[in-house]
């Protein structure tokens, strides 16, 4: 399962550390703002969770969750 982190800082590394336990889990990249997480969900849809922390959102969660083209699973930290 392709995820991705969106996340800042200190939350990443725990976040890495977490998906780097599980061997279901194939991280694609991490990201410390909401602008590159959705920039890569509109070209990539093989992405199939995002774990996303509100606290890099510029807008509110909902609003960025309903603006973005492709929806993978979402687990909001």
């Amino acid at each position: 399962m392709n995820c991705i982190i969106g996340a800042d800082n200190e939350s990443c590394k725990l976040l890495e550390e977490f998906v780097g336990n599980l061997s279901s889990l194939n991280l694609v990249g991490t990201f410390n703002d909401s602008i590159n997480v959705s920039n890569l969900l509109s070209k990539q849809h093989d992405i199939d969770l995002l774990f996303l922390d509100i606290g890099i959102l510029e807008t509110d969660c909902f609003d960025f969750i309903s603006n973005l083209n492709y929806k993978p699973n979402i687990i909001i930290v």
